[in-house]
C-alpha cells in the first residue's frame, strides 16, 4: 500500500488533512499509526480513499510533520512498507511553473502536489516484466485455433491473439484497462473474432465493458469478477522486416497497485 496524495484544509481555528491511499485502509488503532509533530491533539477517521485528520489546534500560521508508520494495513492486504513523511501547512499556496527545464517554485508556504508520467517502449526491445496482484498473458493462434509459438510470422498471415486476466486474490478487481500494442508490422484486422468466419472455435470470448481500438493498439476496460476471462481480436502481418512488440499490461485505474507486465521483444516477418 502506498499514500497517493496528501490535502490539507482550512477550517476556521482548525484544520483537516485528507490522506489518500492506494487502497481502503483497515485498522482498529488508527490513531496509533500517526504522528504530528509539532504535537497537537487530533481525531483520525477512515474514508473511503484512505483517511482523514481532524484538528481544531492546527494553526495556520504554523507547519507540520505527518508521519504515517510503516504497518498500516490496507483492505486487500497491502502495507505500508516504510515510515511515510509529509511537511503540511495550512496557508497559501502561489506557485509559479516556470519554462524551460522542470522547474516549480514556491512563493509561499504550502504544499505542492504534482504527477509525472513516462510511456514508451525501450529501444532494444526489452521490457521489465512485473505481476502484482494481478496476471495478464498473451497468445497467438492461426484462424483455425493452432497456438502459433515463437515470433516469427509470415506476410499476410491472419493472427488470432488471445489476451487472459487472472487475480491472485478472492474479491473483484475493478476498472481494469487491458492495453495491448501492436508492432509497426501488424495492422489490426478486426476486434470482434465473432465477425470471422470460421471462428467456431473460439468458446470462452468474453466481452468487455467498453473497447478502444487504435492504429498502435487495442484498449480493453474490463471488470475482473471472473477467475480467468480471455478475450480474442484478429490482427495482420502486413510488412516484412523486424519490428519492436510492445508487451500487453494490464493496469487499475484507479488503483496502481494492480498491475502486469508480459511479452514484448522483437518479431519478424517474411515474405
Amino acid at each position: 500500500m502506498r499514500v497517493n496524495e496528501v490535502r490539507s484544509n482550512q477550517e476556521g481555528a482548525g484544520g483537516t488533512i485528507q490522506v489518500f491511499t492506494s487502497e481502503q485502509v483497515s485498522a482498529t488503532d488508527l490513531a496509533s499509526y500517526i504522528k504530528i509533530n509539532p504535537s497537537v491533539k487530533f481525531n483520525a477517521e477512515l474514508t473511503e480513499n484512505g483517511l482523514q485528520i481532524h484538528s481544531d489546534q492546527f494553526d495556520a500560521e504554523k507547519s507540520y510533520q505527518l508521519n504515517l508508520h510503516k504497518g498500516l494495513h490496507g483492505k486487500i492486504g497491502g502495507t505500508l512498507q516504510e515510515d511515510y513523511f509529509n511537511n503540511i501547512t495550512f496557508g497559501e499556496l502561489e506557485p509559479a511553473i516556470r519554462s524551460g527545464s522542470p522547474e516549480i517554485i514556491r512563493s509561499r508556504k504550502g504544499n505542492i502536489n504534482y504527477y509525472g508520467m513516462q510511456e514508451g517502449i525501450s529501444a532494444n526491445g526489452t521490457v521489465k516484466e512485473s505481476d502484482n496482484f494481478i496476471r495478464v498473458r498473451k497468445r497467438f493462434f492461426n484462424r483455425y485455433g493452432t497456438p502459433v509459438s515463437g515470433k516469427s510470422f509470415k506476410q499476410n498471415e491472419l493472427l488470432i491473439v488471445q489476451i487472459s486476466v487472472q487475480k491472485s486474490f478472492s474479491g473483484d478487481a475493478e476498472s481494469l484497462v487491458v492495453t495491448d500494442l501492436l508492432p509497426a508490422g501488424f495492422e489490426m484486422e478486426n476486434p470482434r473474432t465473432k465477425e470471422i468466419p470460421g471462428m467456431e472455435w473460439i468458446k470462452d470470448d468474453y466481452k468487455p465493458t467498453a473497447l478502444d481500438v487504435r492504429d498502435d493498439r487495442i484498449n480493453l476496460f474490463v471488470n475482473l469478477n471472473n477467475p480467468r476471462p480471455t478475450y480474442y481480436h484478429a490482427v495482420r502481418a502486413v510488412s516484412p522486416g523486424v519490428f519492436k512488440m510492445g508487451p500487453v499490461s494490464a493496469d487499475g485505474m484507479y488503483n496502481g497497485e494492480y498491475h502486469s507486465y508480459n511479452g514484448g521483444g522483437l518479431i519478424r516477418i517474411t515474405e
